[in-house]
């Protein structure tokens, strides 16, 4: 799937992603199905080491606060934020020419 995002950039462009489990996977739901951590240590080592690996380059990491979440730019961001209290990430990659 990577590979079809970075394919519809053309040139320095950027990606902006914001990063949380579901509402329904509570932490014993990733401890059970092995999934790793969202952590900010997890999306600069590995998840960057992968984007890396098709042309784009971590440009920022940054906890996202419920407030912020509600003020967010899509509704699903909006209803994530009045659910189970959890952590979001806002990610941005620059993908280089």
């Amino acid at each position: 799937m990577l590979k079809r995002v970075s394919a519809l950039f053309r040139g320095e462009e950027t990606l902006m992603m914001t990063l949380c489990y579901d509402e329904r996977f509570g932490p014993e739901f990733v401890e059970e199905y092995g999934l790793p951590l969202l952590t900010e240590n997890h999306i600069r080592e590995v998840m960057a080491t992968v984007f890396a690996a098709e042309g784009f380059a971590l440009d920022f990491v940054g906890a996202l606060s419920s407030e912020e979440m509600r003020k967010g730019i899509s509704e699903w961001g909006k209803r994530t934020a009045y659910a189970r209290e959890r952590t979001a990430w806002r990610v941005m990659m620059v993908r280089e020419c």
